[in-house]
């Protein structure tokens, strides 16, 4: 048996030792702070998180600006973010430690909120803000109303369905039943969570529109007047399927796993399960019901393969910017989103080109999308959460979950199970590779912003936890009393 190495004592490379020296310089308490304050920034540093997580962060994003609040105090938290709680403690010299637990909120995604919090949390250190004037202000971004008004949103929420008839190639008839599928969606849903619905009925019962009005569309095709433009019934049900994927949180659970937060992460991914689920049993029960009325439902087996590659890319930025207006983006961040869909667009399309398959094109397409973003979410001040959602919007597969149940209902009678397990496979796949290549591409970028600022030994080094994925040094701890 070869005997073991033994343990070198030398000198650290310089790499972990300016990482150790960061972890060591964050973790030291400023000597002058008591307890009574110490507690003070544990209650401001519990609150910015209930309003990050219920706007739709990570709990990655939560923990580093938590950390991040209480080192701009002086003071060195402990902070525990899952899906469900959250835990924040401090060590005050001469004093008994210090926890504070509290359940996580819930709520829908809120990126104008988001970013709000983002600002403040950044802006302690730099404008010299106290506590409680950091209190205050927390306290007015959660009270206030937020978000654009309520008939800018619907339309928003109608566009978005025409955009899915451009990205399809759908003619004027088929954008305007896609506005209203996606309209009708919208009004439920909001009219259903505003009165206690919960998620998985809320879902449910919002996918049964747009199949409903696709089953409708079929019923009228008879009645109407011959050389009336008739609009396809699926690019109808398939507007409604984007609108409602798009919501699911794929990218937050991908974020949350790549960064270690496995529990909040099989969290994020029981909640998506669920939420898809939900759709699913709305579109099953609704296509159930059209066979027993002896409806059938036709799907146009060339829709989108025939627009044009501008067309596209149009369709793509519309979808994103007004995804971006119904989770309440700044509109300072518009462009920037509408751009980001156009390049999932473009480089969905160039993968096509070379690689017919719907998954690989969109996982290609997610990491370049989570690259740029991570690049350009801090220059332009937008959280990087809501730029990768946003943009990948239109790339949500709600043609292939139509598809798919269509198939598993119609083709069981024909005995043909084949394509209707081939086609959920490629959507379940789709949803996975976008989520997994968003969370690659911001891996990607945050490698590239740390080549840039230091050199490669020093880039490639270990990150030791969210403190030291915040942009710049450690700043000085500093209690400012209110």
């Amino acid at each position: 048996m070869p005997a073991s190495r033994p343990r070198a004592f030398g000198p650290r490379p310089v790499a972990h030792a300016h990482s150790s020296a960061r972890r060591e310089h964050a973790l030291a308490n400023d000597p002058g702070t008591t307890a009574e304050q110490a507690r003070e920034v544990i209650d401001l540093a519990i609150q910015a998180s209930e309003l990050l997580l219920a706007s739709g962060a990570s709990a990655a994003a939560t923990t580093a600006q938590a950390t991040r609040l209480g080192r701009s105090f002086g003071v060195a938290l402990g902070v525990d973010v899952t899906y469900t709680r959250i835990v924040v403690s401090a060590e005050v010299p001469g004093a008994l430690p210090m926890t504070v637990m509290r359940l996580a909120p819930t709520g829908a995604q809120d990126y104008d909120r988001l970013a709000r919090v983002e600002s403040l949390v950044g802006s302690v250190d730099h404008d010299g803000l106290a506590v409680e004037t950091v209190r205050a202000r927390l306290h007015h971004i959660s009270a206030e109303p937020h978000g654009y008004q309520r008939w800018l949103s619907l339309l928003a929420a109608g566009l978005l369905g025409g955009g899915v008839a451009l990205l399809l190639d759908g003619g004027w008839a088929d954008i305007a039943a896609c506005m209203l599928a996606t309209l009708l969606v919208e009004l439920v849903r909001r009219g259903l969570a505003s009165r206690g619905m919960s998620n998985f009925f809320t879902q449910a019962l919002s996918a049964v529109l747009p199949t409903g009005l696709g089953l409708g569309l079929l019923v009228l095709r008879p009645v109407l007047p011959d050389g009336l433009p008739l609009p396809s019934p699926s690019l109808a049900v398939a507007a409604g399927m984007v609108s409602l994927l798009a919501g699911i949180g794929v990218v937050g659970a991908a974020s949350d796993a790549v960064d270690g937060y496995y529990l909040s992460a099989a969290a994020r991914v029981l909640e998506v399960t669920v939420l898809t689920a939900a759709i699913v049993v709305g579109l099953m029960t609704t296509l159930s019901l059209g066979l027993l009325l002896g409806v059938s439902a036709q799907l146009s087996p060339t829709a989108g393969d025939e627009a044009s590659v501008w067309l596209r890319l149009l369709a793509g930025g519309l979808v994103a910017g007004c995804f971006a207006v119904s989770c309440t983006l700044e509109p300072r961040s518009l462009p920037a989103a509408m751009l980001l869909g156009v390049m999932a667009q473009a480089a969905y399309l160039a993968v096509w080109h070379l690689l017919p398959s719907a998954p690989a094109a969109s996982g290609v397409a997610a990491i370049g999308v989570g690259l740029v973003a991570r690049l350009v979410s801090h220059p332009i001040r937008t959280p990087l959460v809501a730029l990768v959602t946003t943009s990948v919007a239109a790339l949500m597969p709600g043609l292939l979950l139509y598809r798919g149940i269509f198939a598993v209902l119609f083709n069981s009678r024909a005995g043909q199970q084949e394509s209707a397990s081939a086609l959920l496979t490629d959507c379940a796949l789709t949803a996975v590779l976008l989520a997994a290549g968003s969370s690659f591409g911001i891996s990607l970028g945050g490698l590239l912003l740390r080549l840039a600022r230091r050199s490669p030994s020093e880039a490639l080094a270990p990150v030791a936890g969210p403190a030291e994925r915040l942009d710049g040094p450690p700043t000085s701890r500093v209690f400012r009393p209110s």
